[in-house]
């Protein structure tokens, strides 16, 4: 059962670093395009 719940939380903690890698990149690509926009007008 143990073991169970050793590997269930290393599953969680994949996602989340998944999860913040992703919000990270999709930040920056808005910051890029937004400055993108502002340089264009």
């Amino acid at each position: 059962m143990r073991i169970f719940f050793i590997a269930e939380m290393v599953h969680l903690l994949i996602y989340a670093v998944i999860c913040i890698r992703c919000l990270g990149w999709l930040r920056k690509c808005i910051f890029y395009s937004l400055k993108d926009i502002g340089n264009g007008n």
